[in-house]
């Protein structure tokens, strides 16, 4: 880690900032990495449906997702309600504390996890489970991108270096963890915008400006 002013003759940084970068590792990626890119890292592996218990309801969940304060470890969702076609789940998290009930046949969106109980031909009864088993990730970085769900939608870094080659493997390049940015030169993933992560890269010390003309 080090800290180190611009030298790159482009409007990247505002006020001529100091920036504290490290080296870190970014993931393969069809589209080669540009200097201003918004990088989140791939923290945690989220399977995008649960794991049945020995039930006696015969329904699915889908939909699975892990969000900004998803947690590595199982969370267990199990019936403590019996409804016919329906069906009221307990949810605790990796740590064992106890999340709002998720309902049968309603999207489960908190800033924890989402999924879907599904019903199915066979009601539900009470202590039939489902487990959500989130891994450790890669570690690696990407384009930084809200709709994901590996950890990579929190903005935590910003790529120094440009036109990074990673179409066929993994690249090590120098990248900002704190800084000084002009708006415009920042690009995300997806449809995200800086409007997107303008307040949550501030708290985390990348702070961004309206160019400077």
């Amino acid at each position: 880690m080090s800290e180190w002013t611009s030298s790159k003759a482009d409007n990247l940084y505002a006020d001529n900032e100091h920036s504290i970068n490290e080296g870190i590792t970014v993931q393969v990626s069809a589209r080669k990495y540009l200097r201003g890119d918004v990088l989140g890292q791939v923290t945690m592996s989220v399977p995008t449906t649960g794991t049945a218990g020995s039930n006696t309801g015969d329904g699915s969940m889908t939909a699975v997702g892990g969000r900004q304060q998803t947690m590595v470890g199982t969370y267990i969702f199990t019936c403590v309600e019996k409804i016919t076609n329906g069906g009221r789940f307990a949810v605790t998290d990796p740590s064992g504390d106890s999340l709002a009930d998720a309902m049968v046949g309603t999207a489960y969106k908190t800033r924890y996890i989402d999924a879907l109980i599904n019903h199915g031909t066979v009601t539900f009864e009470v202590d039939d489970s489902f487990t959500v088993d989130v891994a450790v990730g890669s570690k690696e970085y990407k384009l930084c991108d809200s709709s994901a769900s590996d950890g990579s939608q929190v903005a935590k870094r910003v790529l120094q270096d440009d036109n990074v080659d990673a179409t066929t493997e993994a690249q090590r390049v120098i990248a900002d963890m704190k800084g000084c940015y002009n708006e415009q030169y920042l690009q995300f993933g997806g449809s995200d915008t800086i409007e997107t992560h303008r307040e949550d890269m501030h708290k985390r010390g990348l702070y961004t400006k309206e160019v400077v003309k």
